[in-house]
């Protein structure tokens, strides 16, 4: 039918797109910002935030993913709109 399918396809995953682009930028300057911090102070600011570092990537998203779950209690209402009519 001459339609253009990659600009379709671009078009149907806008949302996905920005949402990734965000998050990837949102991780890029709070690991800048801890990188250069950990690099002006070096010692003991350094290895505190090391450690942090560590510990974050210790734990796999996943797992995180479901203690944040657990912790904030879906409730009914928000599962509803989820179900099929």
């Amino acid at each position: 039918m001459g339609r253009d399918l990659f600009s379709r396809l671009l078009y149907g995953a806008r949302t996905s797109l920005i949402i990734g682009i965000v998050a990837n930028g949102t991780a890029l300057v709070i690991g800048t910002l801890i990188g250069v911090t950990a690099g002006y102070f070096r010692g003991p600011v350094g290895a505190v935030l090391m450690r942090f570092t560590d510990l974050m990537m210790a734990f796999p998203a996943l797992l995180l993913a479901i203690c944040l779950a657990a912790i904030l209690q879906p409730s009914p209402g928000s599962w509803r709109w989820s179900l099929p009519s």
